[in-house]
């Protein structure tokens, strides 16, 4: 599995959709994969909200963050990755992509 390009959307509801493409724009088959999101503050390798993410087309995941989840959070620079361990127990690793936050889900 190549997880070359992370494409994701952080909505207001709390919910960020992510879509892993090869890199050539080819679509990553994430069926049968379990995938975890793993979020932190920048340039810090520790996760302050780690969670499973649902598989809902053959290249997207979603996962659905409570406010209640991300009440530790403040205005700032953040980080995330997705940690995939696919159908043979291949464990793959995205890149971090780096988030500003600019307003707590209420």
């Amino acid at each position: 599995m190549d997880t070359s390009i992370l494409n994701f959307k952080a909505n207001v509801d709390g919910s960020i959709i992510c879509e892993i493409v090869d890199s050539n724009g080819i679509a990553q088959d994430l069926n049968g994969c379990y995938i975890k999101f793993n979020l932190g503050y920048e340039y810090d390798d520790s996760a302050i909200i780690s969670e499973d993410m649902t598989v809902y087309e053959i290249n997207k995941c979603l996962v659905n963050l409570t406010p209640e989840q991300t009440e530790v959070l403040s205005k700032g620079e953040y980080e995330f990755n997705l940690v995939i361990i696919d159908g043979g127990n291949k464990k793959h690793v995205t890149d971090k992509v780096k988030i500003s936050i600019d307003r707590i889900i209420e």
